[in-house]
């Protein structure tokens, strides 16, 4: 029985020296947009935690007549909860140009207002966006974004551990009992 309760509270400390095990994550926001030689026009660069808002304007030629806004937004992945927001406003045509408006809100602890036309899951990884923009057709813009992934701890790691230790305590409770 004394062995049990060792192996126990070796098991317990164990665990609470590991602590949980932590998927990966990506501690940043990111936008890139390129035109259509792959050029990088505009580059956030990482965005540090707490960083709720980059944007930017840029000019291309004239391609589309009507001026429209679309919002896209970057849900939590397996969840509705909405991480990340891009704006994209195209203006009326102009002297033969166009400026597009680009707006990329992350959420803070408050969550963000606006609502998206359109979602899609986040990543993590830098993802190309540009399709669900029918606004930017004919632009020869290549729209990317980065989104943080919130960490989600991996329950298996726990799981295991405490199964082995209750496997463990009885096997060692079942041959006490046979002696």
């Amino acid at each position: 029985m004394i062995c049990l309760r060792y192996l126990v509270l070796a098991g317990l400390g164990l665990l609470a020296l590991v602590g949980p095990a932590w998927a990966d994550s990506v501690g940043f926001d990111q936008l890139v947009i390129r035109n259509a030689t792959g050029t990088v026009l505009f580059d956030s660069g990482p965005l540090p935690e707490g960083t709720e808002l980059t944007n930017t304007d840029i000019t291309v030629s004239a391609f589309s007549t009507d001026s429209r806004e679309l919002r896209l937004g970057l849900l939590e992945p397996g969840t509705t909860n909405l991480s990340d927001l891009l704006e994209v406003l195209v203006t009326s045509p102009l002297g033969g140009n166009q400026t597009i408006r680009f707006l990329f809100f992350s959420d803070d602890e408050t969550g963000l207002s606006l609502g998206p036309d359109v979602t899609t899951f986040e990543t993590g990884s830098l993802q190309d966006v540009t399709s669900f923009f029918t606004n930017l057709t004919g632009s020869g813009l290549t729209v990317q974004v980065q989104s943080d992934v919130t960490p989600v701890p991996e329950p298996s790691t726990g799981i295991l551990g405490l199964t082995a230790l209750i496997g463990q305590g009885g096997a060692l409770w079942r041959r006490s009992r046979r002696s």
